[in-house]
């Protein structure tokens, strides 16, 4: 079941809030938890939540990312949004895409977890948890639909430093058919290709854009020969709504299949230095609290946490075990990994990069399957 909701869905969960209201919890990092009545905000028809200054104790930073929870029909709704002062209160924002709050702590475990051995001993050696996060979906090989639109202008510095990606800037044209098939425009000639060069139907084909070109005033052949990157990436809020931004890859050389699935890979990495939202309990007497799972593919898994909680260093190899759910049972996959990138967030969050470099086959072979959802060859 999904744990996003949109269209009219979340329609009818905004008129409810705004005829019946509920309790509304703000998480920030900045404050402590702030519990609000119904009498306490308002829902305006405008989309938009305002909650007045006196129903908070303390100030929140403006522009800082929070999340907002609240309940329907007795089931926990969030979403994220940037707090905008007002004259007499905060305005917030409410985004596209709702989501679901865990029904129970046994179910979350069910998902997809990790122990890092940061000793480098298996047996009576320090294990790190690591967990799954539902604002970073894992084993989506189509990460470009899940960026949400409000992180996208906090991203750009970390998706150019990082992912390799500018503002891919394209025509009238184009811009709609990227927003309409969801998937990668890569020219490695310079024209559009007749066959899709990656492990699953990443990029467009010739037999995509038919539509369009008998609607383009000038032919679309045309209008890609001038394009000046090799890959445009379009990015949207969940794979149901059309894209919001397109990003080109910025590489000074033809881009090949495999640096763009790497600059794909470093997207969750971008959110969650840009604009994390922390929802964590505080360190009780120097506790290691879970680091979050961004990424994990056949070939490497990517950590994020606060930088005091970081205990990975760059170059070193870790073992560790990773447990995938299954349709009966979890397997459990035993990996050694070195660190081959760490990147620091303005807010202090660091993401660790993994490389494998001990796997076995038939354990690569599940996670190559699970991640792009076709046979591994």
């Amino acid at each position: 079941m999904s744990s996003s909701i949109i269209g009219i869905e979340r329609t009818i969960i905004i008129e409810e809030l705004c005829n019946s209201g509920s309790d509304l919890i703000i998480q920030l990092p900045s404050l402590k938890n702030i519990v609000l009545s119904k009498d306490q905000y308002q829902v305006l028809k405008q989309g938009i939540l305002f909650v007045p200054f006196s129903a908070i104790s303390g100030k929140i930073p403006a522009d800082e990312l929070v999340k907002l929870c609240f309940f329907y029909r007795g089931r926990g709704i969030f979403f994220q949004s940037e707090a905008k002062p007002l004259k007499n209160g905060y305005a917030f924002m409410i985004p596209k895409v709702l989501y679901k709050q865990p029904e129970d702590s046994k179910k979350q475990n069910r998902g997809v977890y990790a122990k890092v051995f940061c000793s480098g001993k298996v047996k009576n050696g320090q294990a790190v948890e690591c967990v799954e996060d539902q604002f970073y979906p894992l084993f989506k090989n189509n990460l470009w639909c899940y960026f949400p639109e409000r992180e996208v202008a906090s991203c750009v510095d970390d998706l150019f430093s990082i992912a390799d990606m500018v503002d891919g800037k394209v025509p009238e044209d184009i811009q709609k058919m990227l927003q309409y098939h969801h998937k990668i425009l890569y020219l490695p000639e310079k024209k559009l290709p007749e066959k899709n060069y990656f492990a699953f139907d990443a990029s467009i084909t010739g037999n995509d854009v038919n539509i369009y070109k008998t609607i383009a005033t000038i032919p679309l052949e045309t209008k890609i020969e001038e394009l000046p990157y090799g890959a445009y990436i379009p990015l949207s809020e969940t794979p149901e709504l059309p894209a919001h931004s397109v990003f080109a890859i910025d590489s000074g050389v033809p881009v090949t299949p495999l640096e763009i699935s790497d600059s794909i890979a470093m997207l969750p990495v971008c959110r969650y230095l840009s604009s994390p939202v922390s929802d964590a309990p505080q360190d009780i007497q120097g506790r290691v609290l879970p680091m979050k799972i961004l990424f994990i593919n056949e070939t490497q898994i990517i950590f994020g946490t606060t930088g005091d909680q970081m205990l990975l260093k760059m170059g070193m190899e870790y073992p560790m075990s990773v447990y995938i759910p299954l349709p009966i049972g979890t397997r459990e996959i035993f990996v050694t990994a070195t660190v081959t990138r760490l990147y620091t967030g303005k807010k202090g969050e660091v993401c660790a990069v993994l490389r494998y470099n001990a796997i076995r086959e038939e354990d690569r072979r599940v996670l190559y399957e699970k991640f792009y959802g076709t046979r591994f060859l």
